[in-house]
């Protein structure tokens, strides 16, 4: 870790250790009787007063912007705090660099946004126990439910009895290639089903690993028409389903190494089909909203509610 000392007196460097050296791109004799005003961002009047707040023992922990030997900055967090060193008062400084800390505050804040305000549905949960850690409004709202209702309830309860060994076989796959898409069929609250086409994306951080083994996996649920059972079909689609993909922490988390997790979305799948036996009649899916049956004049009547 990168140490500084500085004398609080005329705000200089007395002496740097290794890393700062290699932090800051100057030699150790550079940095030592440099200005600290040199290296820190701020006016010189608010780095006194951080100077006298360290002294003090009023703060000890500080946020700056340090400039480099290049001219770029880094945003740094300094622990700060007075010694004795022959007979002088000087300040003992260690610097961490959290420049990409904080730009993963800044992208984790940009992806909970989108979660919230998102008008598909979206849900993450934690691989390892398969359990939902949280939804967005419109998920929760397509499948009967209140929020709070889905957090904690296992993913898997979620789909249709009957599509559930199938879904499971289904995400390991997702976590063995990275990446699967699959037609099945979830479940509401009030036990009715409706078809869905799911995509599952699994994501680990970027040493290729987690903490508890299993990756993190973020889903994208449409709604989607399932293929009537005929001799004949045709089939047409329309793309409209949103993927999500964020980085290698959910919404909330930073931390690479944190509990894998998985996120789901849902959008209208967008899928239409006819069938040779059924008349003529097509079924349409509309944006999560209904199933619509159109007859060969080109009327349409509600075939079953879809929240």
């Amino acid at each position: 870790m990168a140490m500084l000392v500085v004398d609080p007196q005329d705000g200089r460097i007395v002496s740097a250790n290794d890393a700062a050296s290699r932090f800051y791109g100057w030699s150790r004799a550079q940095l030592a009787g440099k200005p600290i005003a040199d290296i820190n961002t701020l006016p010189p009047a608010q780095i006194d007063e951080a100077i006298r707040r360290a002294l003090s023992h009023k703060a000890i922990r500080f946020e700056f912007r340090h400039r480099l030997a290049d001219g770029t900055t880094r945003d740094v967090e300094v622990f700060s705090g007075p010694v004795a060193i022959d007979g002088r008062q000087l300040l003992h400084s260690i610097v961490y660099d959290v420049t990409e800390y904080r730009r993963a505050q800044v992208d984790a804040r940009r992806w909970q946004r989108v979660f919230e305000v998102a008008q598909f549905g979206l849900a993450y949960h934690e691989a390892a126990s398969d359990t939902f850690e949280d939804v967005n409004d419109c998920y929760a709202q397509q499948r009967g439910y209140r929020r709070e209702e889905l957090r904690g309830m296992p993913v898997i309860d979620a789909y249709a009895p009957e599509e559930r060994e199938a879904v499971l076989r289904r995400l390991a796959e997702a976590d063995a290639t990275g990446h699967v898409a699959f037609e099945s069929v979830h479940q509401r609250k009030d036990g009715s089903g409706f078809p869905v086409l799911v995509e599952v994306a699994s994501i680990r951080d970027a040493s290729g690993r987690t903490t508890s083994g299993s990756p993190t996996r973020w889903t994208s649920a449409s709604a989607s028409a399932r293929k009537a059972p005929c001799a004949k079909a045709r089939t047409s689609t329309t793309p409209s389903s949103t993927i999500a993909t964020m980085p290698c922490c959910s919404p909330r988390r930073t931390d690479p190494y944190s509990p894998p997790i998985r996120l789901h979305s849902g959008s209208s799948g967008g899928r239409r089909r006819s069938c040779a036996r059924s008349g003529g009649k097509r079924w349409s899916t509309h944006p999560i909203r209904a199933w619509r049956r159109r007859s060969p004049s080109g009327s349409e009547r509600a075939a079953s509610p879809a929240s």
